[in-house]
């Protein structure tokens, strides 16, 4: 027994050191690489072991070192394909058929970048979009608070109902546009986790430059072993918290869902129903609410039906009477569910609601609509539930709240960024900020130095790095308001300053109810216009009218853009969308604002002396500002007032 033990050990020492080559998951079939520059192949081998690469009847002979590890460039080529790329040293070969020369760039962000194309606007149409010039790579999504050197895992896929489903929207719509428009293979390689800042996503060496960061840093490990015992306990948590959520009966086995229980000691909210006026952050967990109504007749129809304008939840339970009656998962808009009576007798009756959450507010129908309705099958309403509603929390087990692993400083762009600096691409897309919001100020810093840092370490130059801008969101206000995410706009309008980068401004896109907007195509396409532009050198207008600098005119402000191709237009919107203050920084609505020529005029009876004008400077601004291309102008201010 012994000497078979001793000769497993000699045995899997003798295949380490006889390793065969091995390459990044980035090189496989289907992939597209980087047109007209040097493409960057590497891998591991053997110690010292000669490997031989094969690439359009050319060949390249690199020498591992004493690690293993070899790199080396192919000459630059134009694009097209298909080709094979063969690479073999003395114990394998590794042929990767249907390679593609093109265009390649790296998608990134939070969730409207991870937000699949199935979820977003048209997913029968743009599931099925069959275009051969475009190939998708997903990256992982891991966490490091050390640089991978290497991926653990995905592949290059042509585009097919399976893989564009699950795939970013912008990031596959951007990719299609540019793949129409420049009629050569586009390859998009997409990396993004919801719900994270900036942060996750720049390097520990950039951040420990900004003070704002440094105790963030201090606070988590700074080693593999720590940070997997730090992982373990967070799954550990989710896993626990998701026993409770598919276990907790508590509520329904204490009669909640009965009209004859006791609620007198529930709290009242009046529609729309909605967290956020209980809770300062998203609420994890369950709330139970009910809702008592009564019916003055009998209620009859081939079909009953009751139509929330918006539920906004992950699950939800739906009792009528005691009776279950339906349950949706990932709600986040308007929802209407088919009640399994036909008939609901005269008198009192009881709708009971148990929503369970872990990445939102619990809402309820939203502003300025009628309430939950009873409707039959032709939609006519039968009736509008009553406005009060009664909620609890602490009806069922309390669960983990948000286990921040995936937001911790530096961690996605170790594991997610860092292992596809090698790979030849020609820029980035970027689309995040919503996690940074009311933190402007240090937003800017860190968004101009991850830009910076990205840069940096892929070693290709000032690469493009395109931004969307976020888009208009949360309910409207009647007075001028700060809005903190008119600051974040204002953050990624000034990384415009830096060398190679563009902005795709989507205030027209937008959805009060939802920090999700569904039309993903408008703003893949906006990006891919500052590309096609900027990149590719196509005569087209693909900004919207960017602010340069004011002039004070008597009792008017006078706004000026950077040059345009485009003429400047005013559209016509029940909300005034400019503000103006004078040195007492008081700001008004007006709506007297002309066009004249590249500039407008801004002026306001409240203010005879006009100091400051400030454009779409709200949360949900109404967006009224264009150009003849019917791109939008991105919010802007021209004072630098401290709030």
């Amino acid at each position: 027994m012994k000497i078979i033990s001793i000769l497993i050990l000699l045995l899997s020492h003798t295949l380490y050191i006889t390793a065969q080559v091995k390459i990044s998951p980035l090189f496989s079939k289907h992939m597209v690489l980087q047109q007209k520059k040097p493409i960057a192949i590497w891998g591991h081998s053997s110690p010292a072991t000669p490997v031989q690469i094969s690439f359009l009847n050319k060949t390249y002979t690199i020498t591992a070192n004493n690690e293993g590890e070899w790199k080396t460039f192919l000459d630059p080529a134009t694009a097209g394909g298909p080709h094979t790329l063969i690479i073999k040293d003395n114990k394998n070969t590794l042929q990767i058929d249907s390679v593609m020369i093109g265009e390649v760039w790296v998608a990134s962000g939070q969730s409207n970048m991870e937000w699949s194309v199935k979820d977003s606007k048209d997913p029968e149409h743009n599931t099925t979009i069959k275009n051969p010039l475009i190939r998708l790579f997903q990256v992982p999504k891991l966490t490091s608070t050390e640089p991978v050197q290497e991926l653990e895992g995905g592949q290059w896929q042509l585009t097919t109902p399976e893989s564009i489903t699950p795939f970013s929207a912008v990031a596959f719509h951007f990719a299609n546009y540019l793949a129409n428009e420049l009629k050569i293979p586009v390859g998009i390689i997409h990396g993004s986790w919801g719900a994270t800042n900036a942060e996750a996503w720049t390097s520990r060496k950039t951040l420990l430059e900004n003070n704002h960061f440094i105790n963030e840093l201090k606070a988590i490990p700074d080693n593999r072993a720590d940070w997997e015992k730090y992982l373990q306990e967070s799954y550990k948590k989710e896993r626990e918290r998701a026993q409770i959520r598919d276990t907790a009966t508590v509520g329904v086995k204490s009669g909640v869902q009965h009209l004859q229980y006791d609620d007198s000691q529930w709290t009242k909210m009046d529609y729309p129903v909605d967290a956020g006026k209980i809770y300062n952050h998203a609420h994890f967990g369950f709330m139970w609410f009910r809702n008592t109504f009564e019916l003055h007749s009998t209620v009859s129809a081939k079909t009953l039906k009751l139509s929330f304008p918006r539920m906004q939840a992950q699950i939800v339970d739906f009792y009528l009477d005691g009776q279950h009656v339906a349950q949706q998962r990932d709600l986040w808009d308007s929802v209407t569910i088919t009640l399994p009576a036909k008939s609901i007798k005269k008198g009192k009756h009881l709708l009971a609601i148990r929503i369970y959450n872990e990445w939102s507010q619990h809402k309820i129908g939203k502003s300025k609509t009628p309430g939950v309705q009873l409707l039959d099958e032709k939609n006519l309403v039968k009736m509008t539930l009553p406005a009060t509603w009664l909620y609890n929390d602490k009806v069922e087990p309390e669960v983990a709240q948000w286990q921040n692993w995936y937001t911790q400083p530096t961690v996605l762009y170790n594991a997610m960024i860092y292992p596809l600096q090698q790979y030849s691409i020609n820029g980035f897309i970027w689309y995040q900020g919503e996690s940074n919001a009311y933190q402007e100020y240090a937003y800017t810093t860190v968004l101009n130095r991850m830009i910076q840092d990205w840069r940096n370490h892929f070693e290709q130059g000032d690469l493009p790095f395109y931004i969307v801008q976020l888009a208009n969101y949360m309910e409207t206000t009647d007075l001028p308001d700060e809005g903190g995410w008119a600051k974040i706009r204002e953050a990624q309008l000034q990384a415009l300053k830096l060398t190679n980068t563009g902005l795709a401004v989507i205030l027209d896109v937008g959805e009060a109810d939802d920090i999700h907007p569904k039309d993903k195509q408008t703003v893949g396409e906006r990006l891919a216009k500052w590309a096609l532009a900027k990149q590719y050198q196509k005569n087209i207008v693909y900004s919207g009218p960017i602010y340069d600098y004011c002039t004070i005119e008597g009792n008017a402000i006078r706004i000026h853009f950077k040059p345009s191709a485009a003429a400047l237009q005013l559209k016509k919107n029940d909300r005034p969308s400019f503000i103006i203050a004078g040195e007492d920084k008081k700001f008004y609505w007006t709506n007297d604002v002309t066009i004249d020529g590249n500039t407008l005029l801004v002026r306001a009876a409240e203010v005879p002396q006009p100091r400051a004008v400030r454009y779409a400077w709200a949360n949900n601004p109404a967006a009224i500002l264009f150009n003849t291309a019917n791109l939008p102008a991105s919010s802007f201010r021209t004072d630098n007032w401290k709030e």
